[in-house]
């Protein structure tokens, strides 16, 4: 297959994203079954009871199903309040209040923006955590996505630092780790497995750039398999939130270059 030439950012140029109906749901049983799991950890974290977790993965799977069929809703012609429309993620965001004050104002202008008649195209990190989730060997990193016109790239990583002395400085390093995906749902769970930084590692961006062109990458394989596409990934390097020492924020960031909001990570790696 090959891409056509989309935007530039970061001073390389970005492959096009062929349409979804080039993937007859990028391999529906791998894509819908990988919604269910990492929605399950990242949901975890909010201390849902595990029916209603179980729930709520069905009714994002319902919400890729309806998008597979053809059942989406046109955000151009939004309408106000509730609606059979709707995705059940978003029926989920409009019930599921949280004591955390961050959580509640980033959902409340998830909704607000979903019901302003608009298509707004900034993203929205609603939640990011480090953690280890039982079953997995690697530190992961989950979020939870909202972005109407589906167009998410990757998302950056800001680290402040302050020494035994006092003295502060900063990194921020961007991955564009989903820039070979196509983006089928407004509000998406995402669980990736990256590197705790420790000892000043760095991003490779050469083996970043060589990514995001496709370099030895089988796109069609990538959309098939999960374990394939985590392969792909070069690494995703983190630094573990500590409060005498680094705090850790993330954005999201799209094909346009909007940015959203930097969210504080929390550092779950100690309850695991």
């Amino acid at each position: 297959m090959v891409d056509t030439l989309g935007p530039t950012i970061g001073g390389f140029t970005l492959p096009q994203l062929p349409s979804a109906k080039m993937y007859p749901a990028m391999s529906d049983s791998w894509n819908l079954s990988k919604t269910m799991r990492e929605t399950s950890m990242v949901f975890a974290e909010f201390g849902i009871p595990m029916n209603t977790r179980t729930a709520m993965c069905v009714f994002l799977l319902s919400c890729s199903a309806m998008v597979i069929s053809g059942c989406t809703r046109n955000p151009a012609n939004k309408e106000s309040g509730p609606s059979a429309k709707d995705p059940p993620g978003m029926q989920f965001l409009k019930e599921r209040q949280s004591t955390d004050p961050c959580f509640e104002r980033l959902r409340q202008l998830a909704l607000a923006r979903w019901q302003n008649g608009t298509l707004d195209p900034e993203p929205i990190l609603l939640f990011v955590q480090l953690s280890r989730p039982v079953g997995y060997e690697s530190v992961r990193i989950g979020l939870l996505i909202f972005d109407e016109d589906k167009d998410v790239l990757g998302f950056g990583v800001r680290e402040r630092y302050v020494d035994a002395n006092g003295l502060r400085s900063e990194r921020l390093e961007e991955y564009p780790l989903f820039i070979h995906e196509i983006w089928q749902d407004v509000l998406k769970a995402r669980s990736i497995p990256v590197q705790v930084r420790d000892k000043g590692q760095q991003k490779d961006s050469q083996a970043w750039e060589a990514y995001v062109r496709g370099q030895g990458i089988d796109k069609d394989r990538a959309m098939k398999s999960e374990s394939y596409y985590i392969d792909t990934l070069p690494p995703i390097w983190i630094s573990a939130p500590d409060p005498n020492r680094v705090d850790v924020y993330v954005y999201l960031y799209d094909r346009e270059d909007h940015k959203s909001e930097a969210v504080r990570v929390l550092n779950r790696l100690a309850r695991h």
